[in-house]
């Protein structure tokens, strides 16, 4: 039977690399078939051409048009890679991180979602990270719209997270979190969002991870709260979040540790 999940693993985020060996890989008809394709975060990144000097505190990020043509800004670097690795004509689903900057240094962490299309171009859905860090609230346009996240294929209901995302979950991360605070607030409305969709798969795009205890507890709590998960698995960039430093464990180990049951490991 194909596996629900293909992952990509990779030691660097050099993208140019990462593409050529997709490229190689299509024409020497070596990718592994899977129903879903999952990189990790950052794979791409992009320039925030439409709003070159917007602040993440601006009161145009609470506006889904602005947020809307944010994403068409990274879409055109979804198509163009698309078009050079063809892989939107392998797998049915395709989530794929993108990281997009400006020139005031505000950030934004997406993730497209491309959906195979017979006999026409895919179709591109856009969801990002809804629950930054303590340090990036100030700096990084947040993805408002929890329902992006969810995305209904034939039987399956594929959750996909951002790199944080999945911290909803973490035992440590919400015995910080004071009752009536603003991320409070945020972690019960995104998991009420997961709750009611039951999903069935988890797609997770993690920046840099090195180590089996990073996700352990999170991907522990969050199959315990929702039991309907069959298979989930998160993209790999096997670096250390400390550049210079070793890796915490090794790669096998922290591909263990990251993903469960019907995947399967696409080592670029």
């Amino acid at each position: 039977m194909m596996p629900k999940i293909c992952r990509i693993v990779t030691k660097t985020d050099n993208q140019q690399s990462n593409t050529k060996r997709l490229i190689d890989m299509y024409y020497a008809k070596t990718l592994p078939r899977a129903t879903c394709l999952v990189t990790p975060g950052r794979f791409l990144t992009f320039n925030i051409s439409s709003y070159p000097y917007i602040k993440a505190n601006d009161p145009l990020c609470d506006n889904p048009q602005v947020i809307a043509a944010i994403c068409n800004d990274a879409e055109k670097e979804i198509k163009a890679f698309l078009n050079q690795t063809q892989l939107h004509s392998i797998y049915e689903v395709i989530t794929i991180g993108i990281d997009g900057e400006n020139l005031v240094k505000t950030k934004i962490e997406l993730v497209a979602i491309v959906i195979k299309a017979n006999n026409s171009s895919p179709d591109i859905r856009w969801t990002g990270k809804s629950y930054p860090k303590s340090d990036e609230v100030h700096k990084l346009i947040r993805f408002r719209d929890y329902q992006s996240h969810c995305y209904t294929h034939g039987v399956e209901r594929v959750l996909v997270l951002g790199c944080h995302d999945l911290s909803i979950y973490s035992s440590r991360g919400n015995k910080n979190l004071g009752s009536n605070s603003q991320k409070s607030t945020w972690n019960k409305k995104y998991k009420q969002v997961i709750a009611n969709f039951n999903p069935t798969i988890v797609l997770h795009h993690p920046h840099r991870t090195d180590s089996t205890r990073t996700w352990r507890n999170a991907y522990a709590n969050l199959i315990k709260t929702t039991r309907t998960i069959d298979s989930y698995a998160s993209g790999i960039l096997y670096q250390p979040k400390t550049s210079g430093r070793n890796p915490s464990n090794k790669l096998a180990d922290v591909l263990r540790a990251t993903a469960h049951n019907n995947y399967i490991d696409l080592q670029l």
